[in-house]
């Protein structure tokens, strides 16, 4: 940024502080230079003959009358700012003739105006209000209006236009202007300083507390940066809608922001799934109680959150009237700076509770700026400007309610805001139709969309048999008899002797007195024999409960007890040990009994078996509260679940299909009953082979399975395999792949595909559903970026309803609810859980849904994406984070294997997201974070990444992720060269570090995020630092300079810099060991010379000997940055003389770029060829009037004086003579001079002072 001209004294008027909010803009203007954050542009249409000498004079009339219009803002390098109210003030007015642009070309040619200006950012140091007069024709015009909004609001804005039109009229009449006479704005803002500031922080801190979540509206992608490239979206309200607005709000005694408010809301309920959201509203911020406050301009208004609430059962209008209540209280606690609110929420620090803000537009200037002046028509015709919220609603209500959503387009799709524009709408109208019924009952799904969900509701329903899953089995037997139905390793069984096996099991149940519907356990090892016991406890009328022989005892025995069993087929009859009930073992080869319940088959006797609504098996699955909870699924839904998996699998007769889950996983009862219902050959794999993916593939292969399901940990495994080296596996049967049980990640999908053409299907299920409820065919496409949980499956209906049960529409995150022929018959003998997790359709009286407790919604294709779980979801610092889009993009990396991001207390005793993953080879924090920055945002990115041999796994196969809580791993490297503290600033920054970060080793190399820092750890990094240090320090000078050496360089130039600073303009007392003489040559000239102290001498030797820098270069350094806080200009020339060849060289010194000690000290050695011949270039000049420093300095080690000719070409001769190995002596001449003798003298104490710190800066780097 260049260099902003020096303001005479008598020019100013004023100097005054700025406001906690203009201070919040500044803060985000000198955060980029690209930025056009509260740029603001203004478009006004102008009809008629303009005079222009009036127009002009109008405008000085009005600008003399206003305060802001005569404002520009100044800062220091420490970003301390203040407005500059100036006597006097010309507002830049560039007119421009557009009458030679085709008109059907004027409309494209304006705009491309409007886009150069606002490209073209306002100076606020200069001019933060401008204008162009664009003429269009001999009678039409458009005045543009730039400015920035640190001076103006909307409001002050249209008192300046109707200030303007008033005094043009006057010019033109010829009449004197008469303009109000305006109190000062230095009036609010002594008004601001007398405000009780902890009475608004207690009023805030009691409003915002037990705010946990950070709302906002969900994006199209995660925003990965600060830029904001900004568009808008319009909505008009129809004049109905209007017209019932008026009433409803006149009726009930409210204003129409209320109703508006109200209904966003509602909305931001809806889109977050949460009864408690916030969002952030502009109040005037003019207090009555300042005389005129309603004519001055300036800025006045603040941003304040909008907490809303609501409860089951609540009103609508309660909700409504509640929110006009509570606008009440904010206008009078408005005097806090917006970013502070973030201190007074669960959120976190640093982190506003919302990230919208609306915009309720009542100003003048957007009332209808429409009406005539001395023969001209203004009015209002377009309007730009921008915030640094990623979505801002600004309403505009005068004759009708128009609403502009200005939206981040780095996050949001404009299909999305003009979605979310037509629910507004619909949430407004829907408002005021419910009235007192209740808020709960607020449907925003429309009607088209509740046509498009009706038929993804019921597209998959279908009639299915009433028959039960053995007599489906017997049908095959009947029909393919000797066609092998089940084989395991080298047993088989055909249908007719699966069907003998089963037949004999059941016989021997009910032989034993076993009863209809008593629960059996059935645990065995998998084989052919497991799949007819399976059966034969279902043709006995009985419910399986299945269960893995592998499982510890205890579990076992908990889950028997729970059941109530009456019998338990086991391999060997110890495994029942302690069972009183009847014992049943199925050796391969026979079966055998025991126990006190035998008795003979004849008094068994034939019965009738029940229908399919009846349970058929009880699986069991781990419960909140550590005991397992028995889900029991009747026959009707395993049916379903199979032949929908015959369906979309596409099994038919000549299939076989592969069985590798345990009979206690869900997930393997369609895997056993499927094939058998399509007559196909079911092979079942042992436990072994599930625990081992390559050995499992190799027997899919040699068995010629054509169906497969594993879980894409299995298939992770087994590819990672194959891109180690291993051959691949031909796979030439196999046509499907169903992955479960986990989440698929788009990277396995990929590097799959790009090895093999076989369809993958992603199953998405509960076992309270009697498994799948949803299937997505993936396409076959090495760039899948999402896998969706897919559609619905046979006879299934999915919901997704927000918090109060109502209809979520598309894109909308709610929890998923399922009804439809699998949703099982609850839990057993859990009344309370089933009560809260098997619900009524609220439509269909009879019908049981169940709430999958997970959180997804509808994509524009008609699938389902899954996000999370409604009962843990991950928050960090108040954003919402779905862990699986971690886990996503360290997948992504080639290395990695597998991952898991979980959260998990850090060192400081708070909740960080740790990630633990494997891969083929060491990796490094540094390389994990530098793939990961351009796919997530800085809050996403993990604190701790912990590298595994191998994830800790459960027994089904799944990553077994608590754990991971309790590993103890050292956390990675960070992956920089080993470097410790070399001097002592150094060791100072790195202390601090280790009690920021609480780690005992740091390198200092590494930067504050890789070591374990986030952006809360660096607000108290950079209060420490600067404590300790006494510099000022921002956080955005920390991003940048982000490790030890970086800091260290940075605060050694803060500390330099603000030594001339002070050195410049006071008195010094030089070292008592420099010798100062004086003499006048010629009457204007100043001759002085310092001896160079013995400590500062050996100071710069060390440096020299350490080949950091010459010690003439540190003197060359010195006078640079002293000549850059006497001129105030970051850009100095300096001109270095060799005596013995008299070539002289330029050194450019540009301290906007300058951040380090050693990099203003390198700039010397820099380009050393480029020496110039005597005279061959061009001199400084000066432009301001005032007298210009034109210095060369020159360093000579001999008795050769410097060349007389100089004297004309420059009037500062600084000279760095070294006496042997000794000293060294540092003079000036300042030759015809003006300036007072002892400035001069303070300014070389001044340079020799600077030269030491910079010889014991550079020494201490040196060490």
């Amino acid at each position: 940024m260049a260099i902003a001209a020096p303001i005479a004294k008598e020019l100013v008027e004023d100097i005054l502080m700025l406001t906690p909010m203009q201070e919040s803009m500044l803060f985000h203007y000198l955060s980029s230079e690209q930025s056009l954050l509260y740029c603001e542009q203004i478009g006004i249409e102008i009809e008629g003959d303009i005079n222009i000498d009036a127009f002009i004079s109008a405008w000085r009339a009005v600008t003399a009358a206003n305060e802001p219009l005569r404002a520009v803002i100044r800062w220091n390098e420490q970003h301390k700012a203040v407005q500059i109210i100036k006597r006097r003030h010309e507002i830049p007015i560039i007119e421009t003739d557009l009458t030679y642009v085709a008109p059907e070309q004027l409309a494209e040619k304006m705009q491309e105006l409007r886009e150069s200006r606002l490209a073209d950012r306002i100076d606020v140091r200069e001019a933060p209000f401008r204008m162009m007069l664009c003429k269009l024709s001999e009678a039409k015009f458009e005045l543009l209006i730039d400015f920035h909004h640190m001076i103006l609001d909307g409001w002050s804005l249209g008192v300046l236009l109707q200030e303007f039109v008033t005094s043009y009229g006057a010019m033109v009449r010829g009449t004197t202007i008469q303009l109000q006479r305006k109190t000062s704005y230095s009036s609010y803002i002594q008004w601001l300083k007398e405000q009780d500031r902890p009475a608004q922080e207690a009023y805030w801190r009691k409003y915002l507390s037990g705010l946990r979540q950070r709302t906002l509206i969900p994006g199209d992608r995660p925003q990965l940066g600060a830029v904001i490239d900004p568009a808008v979206v319009r909505c008009v309200f129809e004049d109905t809608l209007v017209d019932r607005a008026k009433q409803y709000s006149l009726g009930k005694g409210i204003s129409i922001a209320s109703l508006l408010y109200g209904a966003w809301g509602v909305l931001l309920q809806k889109y977050n799934n949460s009864n408690d959201v916030c969002f952030g509203v502009t109040v005037s911020g003019r207090p009555p109680e300042i005389p005129g406050i309603e004519h001055m301009t300036g800025l006045f208004i603040q941003t304040v959150p909008l907490r809303m609430t609501s409860s089951p059962g609540q009103a609508a209008l309660d909700f409504v009237l509640r929110t006009a209540a509570d606008l009440s209280g904010k206008e009078a606690n408005a005097a806090l700076p917006v970013r502070e609110f973030s201190s007074f929420t669960d959120t976190g620090e640093g982190v506003l509770p919302f990230d919208t803000v609306m915009v309720i537009k009542n100003y003048p200037l957007d009332q209808g700026l429409s009406f005539d002046a001395e023969g001209l028509r203004f009015k209002k015709s377009y309007g730009n400007e921008e915030t640094n919220f990623d979505l801002t609603l600004q309403v505009t209500v005068h004759d009708g309610i128009a609403i502009d959503f200005h939206y981040n387009t780095e996050i949001y799709d404009r299909s999305t805001i003009e979605q979310l524009a037509a629910r507004y709408r619909l949430t407004v109208a829907a408002l005021i139709e419910l009235g007192n019924r209740p808020l709960a009952e607020l449907q925003l799904v429309t009607p088209t969309e509740r046509e498009e969900l009706g038929r993804l509701f019921h597209a998959t329903a279908a009639e299915i048999t009433n028959d039960r899953i053995e007599d489906l089995i017997w049908e095959q037997a009947v029909k393919l008899p000797d066609q092998t139905a089940v084989r395991f390793e080298e047993q088989s069984l055909t249908y007719a002797g699966l069907k003998q096996e089963a037949v004999r099991i059941a016989e021997l149940l009910k032989r034993n007195g076993i009863e209809p519907t008593a629960r059996v356990a059935l645990s065995v090892p998998r084989s052919a024999m497991m799949v007819a016991a399976f059966l034969g406890i279902l043709e006995a009328d009985c419910i399986c409960v299945p269960l893995d022989p592998s499982h510890p005892a205890e579990r076992t025995q908990a889950i028997v007890e729970d059941c109530g069993a009456a019998a338990m087929i086991v391999e060997d009859a110890t495994a029942a040990a302690g069972f009183e009930g009847l014992i049943v073992t199925i050796p391969k080869e026979k079966l055998s009994s025991a126990g006190s319940a035998a008795k003979s088959a004849s008094d068994a006797g034939e019965r009738r078996k029940a229908d399919s609504s009846t349970v058929a098996c009880m699986i069991y699955t781990s419960g909140s509260t550590g005991k397992p909870k028995g889900a029991m699924l009747h026959h009707r839904g395993i049916v379903n679940h199979a032949f929908a998996k015959i369906n979309d699998l596409g099994i038919d007769s000549n299939d076989k299909v592969g069985n590798s889950f345990s009979i206690n996983v869900v997930a393997s009862i369609w895997q056993i009953l499927a094939p058998l219902f399509a007559g196909a050959e079911l092979i079942v794999y042992s436990a072994e082979v599930e625990r081992d993916p390559l050995e499992q593939f190799k027997l899919i292969e040699a068995d010629g399975v054509s169906v497969i399901e594993v879980i894409p940990s299995v298939l992770n495994a087994y590819v990672r395999l194959l891109e180690s080296g291993h051959p691949s596996i031909p796979l030439n049967s196999l046509k499907v792949i169903a992955l479960t049980s986990e989440e698929t990640k788009p990277g396995l999908v990929n590097r799959f595909y790009n090895r093999y053409n076989i369809q993958l299907v992603n199953a998405y299920g509960q076992t309270e559903c009697c498994d799948d409820t949803l299937h997505y065919r993936i396409p076959m496409s090495t760039w899948t970026e999402r896998v969706p949980i897919g559609r619905p499956v046979l006879n299934t209906r999915p919901y997704i309803v927000d918090f109060n049960g109502a209809l979520q529409p598309m894109g909308m995150v709610g929890e998923l609810i399922v009804a439809g022929a699998g949703v099982s018959s609850g839990y057993w003998n859990r009344p309370e859980l089933n009560e809260e997790k098997f619900i009524e359709h609220p439509l269909e009286p009879g019908t049981v849904m169940y709430r999958t407790g997970d959180l997804a919604t509808w994509l524009p294709d008609g699938t389902i994406r899954y996000l999370g779980r409604v009962d843990h979801q991950v928050k960090i610092r108040g954003n919402r984070i779905e862990l699986s889009e971690i886990e996503n993009g360290i997948a992504r990396m080639n290395a990695i294997r597998e991952v898991a991001v979980i959260l998990r207390s850090n060192q400081r005793e708070e909740e960080a997201l740790w990630a633990f993953f494997t891969a083929d080879r060491p990796l490094t924090v540094k390389e994990i974070r530098l793939f990961l920055q351009d796919l997530l945002p800085s809050y996403m990115m993990p604190e701790q990444l912990v590298q595994l041999e191998a994830m800790p796994l459960m027994p089904n196969g799944k990553i077994n992720r608590g754990a991971l809580r309790s590993i103890e791993a050292d956390s990675l490297p960070i992956g920089n060269a080993e470097a410790a503290p070399a001097s002592e600033i150094e060791r100072q920054i790195s202390a601090i570090w280790q009690d920021v970060l609480r780690k005992d080793r740091l390198n200092i190399s590494d930067t504050f995020f890789d070591a374990g820092g986030n952006s809360l750890l660096i607000l108290q990094l950079t209060a420490q630092l600067n404590a300790r240090f006494g510099v000022q320090l921002t956080v955005a000078e920390l991003f940048t300079h982000a490790t030890i050496r970086k800091q260290a360089e940075r605060i050694r130039m803060l500390t330099a810099k603000e030594l001339a600073s002070s050195i410049a303009v006071r008195s010094v007392r030089l070292p008592e060991s420099a010798e100062l003489s004086a003499s006048t040559a010629h009457g204007d000239t100043l001759t002085f010379e310092v001896q160079v102290p013995s400590e500062v001498w050996k100071s710069l030797m060390k440096v020299d000997k350490a080949k950091a820098i010459q010690a003439s270069e540190a003197a060359f350094a010195a006078l640079g940055l002293l000549l850059n806080k006497i001129s105030g200009q970051n850009e100095v020339n300096v001109y270095a003389y060799r005596p013995e060849d008299g070539r002289i060289k330029p050194i450019h010194y540009n301290f906007e770029f300058i951040d380090g000690i050693p990099e203003l000290a390198a700039t010397l050695a820099t380009d050393k060829e480029q020496w110039l011949e005597s005279g061959a270039f061009l001199l400084p000049t000066n432009e301001t009037g005032t007298e210009a420093i034109r210095p060369v300095m020159s360093v000579r080690s001999d008795d050769r004086k410097v060349s007389p000719e100089l004297s004309n070409l420059f009037n500062l001769h600084v000279e760095w003579h070294e006496q042997g190995n000794d000293s060294a002596v540092l003079s000036w001449r300042l030759e015809h001079s003006a300036f007072p003798r002892d400035l001069v003298k303070q300014w070389v104490g001044a340079h020799s002072k600077l030269t030491a710190f910079i010889a014991e800066q550079l020494a201490s780097q040196s060490l």
